[in-house]
């Protein structure tokens, strides 16, 4: 696994926490697709819907929420540093994300750590979020990369099972904002 850049500090792995507040959700429904699973996390009232390939990279998940009740994709990056951090930390980042040979989505980056929270988390800003999900579904491998051009951090995800996984996220959080109108 590749050591992580000088202007990649916070980068560091999934399970259920989120970086807005670094808080635990519950996990259920979980289905299993190739390299990929679809699952629904839940915290009191609140609840998203995630497809994630946990697989490929040692303690790192590139995860697609959808939350009610718009349920927008949002595609991040978390990876586990094996250290919490007392305050806050966020910093902005280039970062590219290509579907094989296909275009590359070049995106801002948010790099965060939280409180309480061992993980590291690269939230992309992407302009053409439905084009990722239809690149995602049809392609082989997910390439990403952070950071500049002197230092990058390059992770491969394999696609095997991520259209299904997709579809049924996304399925579950149209379902959920349905049963909430």
């Amino acid at each position: 696994m590749p050591t992580l850049p000088r202007s990649l500090p916070l980068i560091g792995a999934l399970l259920l926490t989120t970086p807005a507040a670094a808080t635990m959700f519950n996990a259920d429904r979980v289905e299993p697709s190739g390299h990929w699973h679809s699952l629904r996390l839940s915290l009191g009232e609140a609840q998203r819907f995630r497809a994630t390939n946990t697989l490929d990279q040692p303690g790192t998940a590139f995860s697609v929420d959808f939350a009610p009740p718009h349920c927008r994709p949002l595609a991040e990056l978390r990876v586990e540093m094996h250290e919490f951090v007392a305050t806050p930390e966020i910093r902005q980042s280039a970062a590219d994300l290509r579907i094989d040979d296909q275009a590359s989505f070049a995106a801002p980056a948010e790099l965060r750590r939280e409180p309480g929270d061992s993980g590291a988390y690269a939230l992309f800003n992407l302009d053409e979020p439905y084009r990722l999900l239809h690149e995602l579904r049809s392609g082989e491998t997910l390439r990403l990369r952070l950071g500049d051009d002197d230092a990058p951090w390059e992770l491969d995800f394999a696609l095997d099972g991520a259209g299904p996984a997709l579809d049924r996220a996304a399925r579950l959080c149209r379902r959920a904002t349905d049963e909430e109108a």
